[in-house]
Protein backbone atom coordinates (compact mmCIF):
# COMPACT_ATOMS: atom_id res chain seq x y z
CA UNK A 1 0.00 0.00 0.00
CA UNK A 2 1.92 3.67 -0.93
CA UNK A 3 -0.30 6.67 0.92
CA UNK A 4 -0.64 10.30 -0.69
CA UNK A 5 -1.23 13.23 1.18
CA UNK A 6 -2.64 16.04 -0.70
CA UNK A 7 -1.83 19.81 -0.02
CA UNK A 8 -5.71 20.21 -0.43
CA UNK A 9 -8.38 17.74 1.63
CA UNK A 10 -11.26 19.07 -0.83
CA UNK A 11 -9.35 17.22 -3.69
CA UNK A 12 -9.48 13.52 -1.53
CA UNK A 13 -12.74 12.41 -3.45
CA UNK A 14 -10.78 13.60 -7.20
CA UNK A 15 -8.03 11.45 -6.27
CA UNK A 16 -9.48 8.47 -4.75
CA UNK A 17 -11.90 8.56 -8.19
CA UNK A 18 -8.74 8.67 -10.37
CA UNK A 19 -6.94 5.88 -8.72
CA UNK A 20 -10.09 3.48 -8.47
CA UNK A 21 -10.47 2.57 -11.79
CA UNK A 22 -8.97 1.15 -14.47
CA UNK A 23 -5.89 1.16 -12.33
CA UNK A 24 -6.51 -0.40 -8.84
CA UNK A 25 -7.90 1.08 -5.68
CA UNK A 26 -7.79 3.72 -3.52
CA UNK A 27 -9.36 4.07 0.11
CA UNK A 28 -9.67 7.04 2.23
CA UNK A 29 -7.79 7.27 5.56
CA UNK A 30 -8.90 8.94 8.90
CA UNK A 31 -6.64 11.97 8.21
CA UNK A 32 -8.29 14.44 5.80
CA UNK A 33 -5.12 14.69 3.71
CA UNK A 34 -4.01 11.54 3.15
CA UNK A 35 -5.60 8.50 0.61
CA UNK A 36 -4.28 4.75 0.65
CA UNK A 37 -3.69 3.67 -3.12
CA UNK A 38 -2.83 -0.05 -4.08
CA UNK A 39 -1.95 -1.62 -7.17
CA UNK A 40 -2.74 -4.91 -7.31
CA UNK A 41 -1.09 -5.99 -10.68
CA UNK A 42 2.32 -4.61 -9.39
CA UNK A 43 5.25 -7.30 -8.95
CA UNK A 44 6.79 -5.68 -5.86
CA UNK A 45 6.85 -2.65 -3.40
CA UNK A 46 9.07 -1.11 -5.59
CA UNK A 47 7.00 -1.04 -8.37
CA UNK A 48 3.90 -0.30 -7.06
CA UNK A 49 5.67 3.18 -5.99
CA UNK A 50 7.08 3.69 -9.22
CA UNK A 51 3.45 3.16 -10.88
CA UNK A 52 1.89 4.98 -8.10
CA UNK A 53 4.18 8.09 -8.71
CA UNK A 54 3.43 7.89 -12.57
CA UNK A 55 -0.36 8.03 -12.03
CA UNK A 56 0.50 10.49 -9.60
CA UNK A 57 1.72 12.96 -12.05
CA UNK A 58 -0.80 12.27 -14.77
CA UNK A 59 -3.89 13.32 -12.18
CA UNK A 60 -1.43 16.17 -10.96
CA UNK A 61 -1.36 17.52 -14.68
CA UNK A 62 -5.31 16.77 -15.18
CA UNK A 63 -6.09 18.36 -11.52
CA UNK A 64 -4.54 21.76 -12.98
CA UNK A 65 -1.51 21.22 -10.78
CA UNK A 66 -3.08 19.79 -7.35
CA UNK A 67 -0.29 19.45 -5.18
CA UNK A 68 0.31 15.74 -3.78
CA UNK A 69 2.97 13.83 -2.92
CA UNK A 70 3.79 10.25 -1.83
CA UNK A 71 4.68 10.22 1.66
CA UNK A 72 6.52 6.90 3.36
CA UNK A 73 4.30 4.61 5.84
CA UNK A 74 7.04 4.77 8.10
CA UNK A 75 6.78 8.87 8.74
CA UNK A 76 3.16 7.98 8.74
CA UNK A 77 4.36 5.54 11.94
CA UNK A 78 6.02 8.26 13.84
CA UNK A 79 3.43 11.14 12.97
CA UNK A 80 0.18 9.39 13.73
Amino acid sequence: MIYIKLADPDQKASLCAFFTAPWGGARLTDDARLVAVTLPGASSQQRERAETAAYLRTWRALCGGCEAEIVDDQALDVAG
